[in-house]
Parts: structure tokens; sequence; C-alpha cells
């Protein structure tokens, strides 16, 4: 048994553009290429998921939201590191 997907098959089922993740950022350039952070300025509101750090994919969207659950349990000064 096998199964042939193509970037067509992710773009119809997700609707990601070309279906592809994104490309990983890249700290270059002051920081302008990196994903959001998750804290935003407004309390109680956070990015989890593909535009938000640290990135595409399945496995990143998963531990962005592990990041924004620790700040959400934790407060704003958490960063994982416990």
């Amino acid at each position: 048994w096998r199964e042939v997907r193509t970037p067509a098959d992710t773009e119809r089922e997700t609707g990601a553009p070309g279906g592809a993740v994104p490309a990983p950022a890249l700290a270059g350039a002051d920081g302008a290429f990196l994903r959001a952070a998750n804290s935003t300025g407004t309390a109680g509101l956070y990015r989890v998921g593909g535009s938000a750090h640290p990135g595409g994919g399945l496995a990143h969207a998963g531990m962005s939201g592990a990041l924004a659950a620790g700040l959400i349990v934790e407060g704003d000064d958490w960063r994982g590191s416990r």
C-alpha cells in the first residue's frame, strides 16, 4: 500500500497556498524575517500556529501551542526553560 501526495493535494485539503509549509524564518535583517512572537500587546491574546513562533509544520505548530499554554499558565515572563 502506498499513497502519493502532491502539493496540490495539500493545498486542496488545508488551504495552504501552493500546498507548502512556510519556509524557515531567518534571524538576519534585524529579525525582520522572524515569525511573530506568541504573546501580543493585548492581554490574554496569544498567537499559535504556522505564522507564529517557532514556525510552520505540525511539530512547530504544536510547539507554539505549548509555548502559548506556558504563557497563559505561568505568565508573560515565562520562557519555557523551567
